[in-house]
């Protein structure tokens, strides 16, 4: 029994120095698709994950970059936002965390898109019951929830198949709102790689560049210009009129034009309030969880749509609870509409405009007058009954 710990001990010094160094590897490539979940499992306020795409170069390079519906450049995720990609760097899921054998994290925070940037993507590695990231590795951004690395910093023992499963979420009132790729439950994306450990041969002196040979006096062919290429991104207009009320159901209707230049439309309708408001956040810490209230600017909700051409359509974005709440208390508040749209040639395009939302007045009843008519009836009924009680009382005292 003495021995155990010093076998555990002289196992892990074996794990520790498995890693191998990596000198070239095999390049490839693949896209993994995710289900659009759209507003529905959501409400929308999670950053929607369209797909996950890997690459890996022949010097040990790897890409990982969770495309994101609304965040498709560094920088673009909103306060609240984030976006953490789980690495199974051996293919073993005993040696990683227990929800799919992860070995390595990298997380981007969103801090306010777009006035504030976002936080890099950092690197965490998994110690047995949590994931570390006290040696604060950064890595560079790729697309809005991206990044770059390669072999020997994720630790790759060999030539295996990563497993990669990315979650995006969002924080507000207390409550988080997720979209997984692949789906919860689901195993993760299987990435084969394949390095040599073997160090390239030295490489052989320079041979003196040859003098250049005297100019000729050839003609440069004109270049044919392209014909035909779509290169301009859609302009989307917002049509409306003062402020716009929030009906009891906290549905407000904003109507939208695609140019007539256009096939289609694609995009995606976001309402956030242009000042800060007061709301509730749950902070987590390492002995319980408390909440806290803070001055945010508030994401009220968001709509996807698609329009075809040169014709119009009205975008209805359902507010929460909360939300509604909120413009309650305040009778109006002030929005941005950013409006995140691309056409069919997949130029894109983000439009804002600062409109106002308020609470609609509540229609006064129709039936108002048939209920004072049936109000009045009762009342001569009860007149009525009240009348003839007292006949019957008078004939019987005259009888007797």
């Amino acid at each position: 029994m003495a021995l155990a710990p010093l076998v555990l001990m002289a196992f892990f010094l074996v794990v520790a120095h498995a890693q191998a160094t990596c000198y070239s590897s095999t390049p490839g490539s693949a896209s993994f698709s995710d289900s659009y979940d759209g507003d529905w499992d959501d409400y929308g306020y999670a950053p929607e994950i369209l797909r996950v795409d890997v690459t890996n170069d022949s010097s040990c390079g790897t890409n990982i970059n969770p495309v994101i519906e609304d965040a498709p450049s560094p920088g673009s995720l909103y306060e609240g936002d984030s976006v953490q990609t789980y690495i199974n760097t051996d293919g073993n899921l005993a040696t990683g965390d227990p929800y799919d054998g992860a070995d390595k994290v990298v997380i981007v925070l969103g801090r306010g898109y777009p006035n504030d940037p976002d936080d890099p993507p950092m690197l965490g590695r998994w110690t047995g019951s949590e994931f570390n990231f006290d040696d604060l590795t950064s890595l560079p951004s790729v697309g809005g929830g991206g990044f770059s690395t390669n072999l020997d910093q994720l630790g790759v023992p060999g030539p295996t198949a990563l497993g990669i499963s990315v979650v995006s979420s969002y924080e507000i009132y207390g409550r988080d709102y997720y979209d997984f790729a692949p789906e919860a439950g689901e195993p993760p994306f299987s990435f084969p790689v394949s390095f040599s450990t073997t160090p390239p041969p030295p490489i052989p002196p320079t041979p003196p560049t040859p003098p250049p040979p005297p100019p000729t006096s050839t003609p440069t062919p004109t270049p044919t210009p392209t014909v035909g290429v779509d290169t301009i991104a859609p302009r989307m207009k917002i049509k409306s009129k003062g402020a716009m009320s929030v009906g009891r159901k906290g549905v407000v209707s904003i109507r939208l034009s695609c140019p007539a230049s256009e096939i289609r439309c694609i995009g995606k309708l976001t309402l956030k309030t242009r000042s800060k408001y007061r709301v509730s956040s749950s902070v987590v810490n390492t002995s319980r969880k408390r909440k806290r209230t803070r001055k945010i600017k508030v994401k009220l909700g968001s709509k996807s749509f698609k329009i075809a051409g040169g014709k119009s359509a009205t975008v209805k974005v359902r507010l929460s609870k909360k939300n509604r709440r909120l413009l309650k208390k305040h009778k109006k508040i002030r929005v941005k509409a950013t409006i995140r749209v691309r056409d069919a040639a997949g130029n894109s395009r983000t439009t804002t405009k600062n409109i106002t939302l308020k609470v609609a007045k509540k229609r006064r009843s129709k039936k108002k007058g048939k209920k004072n008519k049936r109000a009045v009836s009762a009342s001569a009924i009860r007149a009525y009954e009240a009348a003839e009680e007292a006949l019957r009382a008078a004939q019987r005292a005259q009888s007797r």
